[in-house]
Order: C-alpha cells, then sequence, then structure tokens
C-alpha cells in the first residue's frame, strides 16, 4: 500500500478511517510510513471499472493501443500525464526505457542518453528501501535535473510535477525490475490516496500497476535512447560458468533459444534465464551486443579461453 510523502495537509477521506491522515514531511520521509487501515475495501463500481480495464488490455497490441488505454479508466484510478517505465537491471544499469504522454515534446525518441539517470537511480532506491511498495511524492524537488541542466520538455514535467507515484513490479525469476513513474502538474489530495489518486482504494494500486506491466510487455521497446551504460571494470567473459559458455558458443553460432535448448537438454526457459546472468555479467544489452564482447574476449588466443 502506498506511503505518502509530501508538505501539504491533504483533505481528509471521506468515510470511516482510523485516524487523521496526514503527508510526511522531509524529515520524516526516511523513516515513517503511514497505516492504510481504512483502504482495504473496494466498491462494487471500483470492482467492476477494474474488470473492464483488465478485459481492455487485452487487445493491446500497439503503442498507440497502450496510449489510449492509459487515458482511459485508469485515469479514475492513477491520474497521470506522463507515464515512464524503466525495465532490466538496474545494479548494472542495463535498462530499457518507454515514455507514454500525450504532452508535446514528451517522447521516448526524444530521449538524451542519460538524462533520467538521476531521477531513476534515486527512485529506484526509494522504493527498494520501501521495500518494493508504492510511494507518492508531492514533487520531484532534488531528484528533477534543475533549469540549468536542460530544458527539454521531459525535464519541465519533473521540475513542475506535483504528484508522482512511485511504483514497479520485481521478475524474480529473471533477476530483474521494472520501475513506473506516473507524473502529473496538478496535486490530488484526497486522504491517503494524495498523489495521483483519486478515489481508488490503496489495494488497486498493485494490481494496476501489475496490469500496466503485463500490456507493456506484448510491446517491443519504443525505439529510443537506453539510459547510460554503468561502467563496470570488472565486465570480463572470464567470470561466466562453464554452462554460460556454453550456451554463449551456441548463441554465437546463431542458434536460438529453443535451439540451444535441446542441444544441451534444457529448457528454452532456463537458457533464458542463464542469458540474463550472461548479460549482467558483461555489461551487453542484447544478444548481438552479448556476442560481440564474447568474441572479442574469447577470441583472442592470449586470453587462454578459446577452445
Amino acid at each position: 500500500m502506498p506511503t505518502i510523502v509530501g508538505s501539504k495537509q491533504p483533505d481528509l477521506l471521506r468515510g470511516p478511517v482510523t485516524g487523521p491522515v496526514r503527508l510526511v514531511r522531509a524529515a520524516e520521509r526516511e523513516k515513517m510510513l503511514l497505516p492504510h487501515d481504512s483502504c482495504q475495501g473496494t466498491t462494487a463500481k471500483e470492482q467492476s471499472r477494474f474488470l473492464r480495464i483488465v478485459e481492455a488490455s487485452r487487445s493491446i497490441k500497439r503503442h498507440q493501443d497502450l496510449h489510449l488505454w492509459l487515458q482511459g479508466e485508469i485515469q479514475h484510478f492513477i491520474r497521470h500525464e506522463v507515464l515512464i517505465a524503466a525495465c532490466g537491471y538496474f545494479d548494472t544499469w542495463q535498462l530499457k526505457l518507454d515514455v507514454t504522454s500525450s504532452l508535446p515534446g514528451v517522447r521516448t525518441h526524444l530521449l538524451e542518453q542519460g538524462e533520467l539517470d538521476g531521477t531513476l537511480k534515486a527512485l529506484f532506491g526509494r522504493w527498494v528501501k520501501n521495500e518494493r511498495r508504492p510511494f507518492v511524492l508531492d514533487s520531484l524537488l532534488g531528484l528533477a535535473p534543475d533549469g540549468a541542466e536542460s530544458q527539454s520538455a521531459l525535464h519541465a514535467v519533473l521540475r513542475n510535477a506535483k504528484s508522482v507515484l512511485v511504483h514497479g513490479v520485481r521478475d524474480e525469476r529473471g533477476d530483474s525490475d521494472c520501475l513506473y513513474l506516473a507524473l502529473h502538474s496538478a496535486s490530488f489530495a484526497i486522504g491517503c490516496m494524495s498523489g495521483c489518486f483519486s478515489r481508488a482504494p490503496c489495494v488497486l494500486i498493485d494490481s494496476l500497476i501489475t496490469q500496466i506491466d503485463i500490456a507493456s510487455r506484448r510491446l517491443a521497446p519504443f525505439p529510443g535512447v537506453r539510459p547510460a551504460a554503468a561502467v563496470l571494470p570488472n565486465a570480463d567473459p572470464s567470470g561466466l560458468s562453464e554452462r554460460e559458455r556454453e550456451i554463449m558458443e551456441w548463441i554465437c553460432r546463431g542458434k536460438t533459444n529453443l535451439e540451444t535448448g535441446v542441444i544441451l537438454n534444457i529448457s528454452s526457459f532456463t537458457v533464458k534465464n542463464h542469458i540474463q546472468r550472461i548479460f549482467k555479467k558483461i555489461g551487453a544489452n542484447n544478444r548481438v551486443h552479448a556476442v560481440a564482447i564474447y568474441k572479442e574476449q574469447f577470441a583472442q588466443p592470449a586470453n587462454g579461453w578459446r577452445r
């Protein structure tokens, strides 16, 4: 359930509550979590709306479909003007970014390399510290680039945001995360749903973000600039296990995950997991990049690795 962080006193939630709900001041942000016992229930109308959202998500096949879906009934629960998604490996900074917005100039392909690095790193760290639960900020003061750094439309959105929902989805099998930022230029202070929320119970936020994540995974990453890659001084294929080296050998020969699995008598899902770990170890962005790094390191006789 969301932790609410901010500086303005919200209106009290209409209906029975366990006590006054207030926003956390800056000095309390790192240590205080608010109870949300009053947000456990949902009305029949909200349940129907949620089911319609899920049903509508099944027809998403293009980025335009995703955009229209996000502008629909989801706005009742998570009101936003811009949705930023950062998915991948935050420890090695191998991420894919996607920006969904109707605002002019705020598009994925207009991103500059590394321009969101500082903001994403800070918010991901807070999300993890908050036990990967959603939280709300009433501004990105100190987290967004100042005017001297950039005049881009996206940076203006970050600086002017009055409501920021931060939540994500952890993929334990793939050892990766997807972080979502829902931003709006207006404040929505209604009880414990202060921030991006209108009247939605906190209990729905996890489910809604999960639906957004599922819908987004049906689409290929939108062409754009990746975050600046993390510097990996020890990115050396010699750190690969014997199985990982076997898999890379077959990938270099153009084999698919399914074909590699058949050859090694393992499932394609296991191959995929190995490949994701390989990417992290050698600092690769994708299969082509991994093959290039692997061949460069392993093809040199001086390395002593090439069989």
